[in-house]
């Protein structure tokens, strides 16, 4: 569920289609800054 909710954000955020490969599961690192859910 987090990792969808933050590969989502990244996307609706402006994330480069020429680097979509970095938001694969076995290539995602997680920002290091907490996010809050509410």
């Amino acid at each position: 569920e987090a990792y969808i909710a933050a590969v989502l954000d990244r996307l609706a955020n402006g994330h480069p289609i020429t680097r979509i490969d970095e938001l694969l599961p076995w290539n995602f690192r997680p920002s290091r800054q907490p996010t809050s859910v509410g």
